[in-house]
């Protein structure tokens, strides 16, 4: 009887750590996904604005609020990421290629990708 039980519990504690990661997977993917639109959104808004010096060189609440006036992102972005408590800074010179965008609570891009191949078992 008490080895039943154990496998129960073994089971039902496997299913939750499955979800668990099946659900950081999720996270870290759109996560990605957001840094990447953002990247696309900056270099879009800086080939427009070049001829103006008006380039973007770093990011912070206000510029992401600029791209989303100026219809480079949607107007929900701010919502879709505040959601899943991200938060997006850049290192670096973002209009050149020694700059990189990275969220504070899940790390540059580099990092978000080891994150999901080593989670993509869990995505079912």
């Amino acid at each position: 009887m008490l080895c039943f039980i154990l496998v129960i519990a073994g089971i039902i504690w496997y299913r939750e750590v499955k979800k668990e990661k099946r659900n950081l997977y999720y996270e870290n993917m759109l996560c990605l996904s957001r840094i990447v639109t953002m990247t696309v959104a900056i270099e879009r808004y800086n080939i427009k604005n070049i001829d103006t010096k008006n380039i973007i060189e770093y990011l912070e609440e206000d510029i992401i609020k600029e791209l989303i006036e100026e219809k480079y992102l949607s107007s929900d972005f701010i919502k879709l990421y505040r959601n899943w408590g991200c938060v997006y800074k850049s290192h670096g010179d973002i209009s050149t290629s020694l700059g990189e965008i990275y969220c504070k609570k899940h790390g540059n891009k580099k990092e978000l990708i080891k994150k999901v191949n080593d989670l993509v078992k869990y995505k079912k």
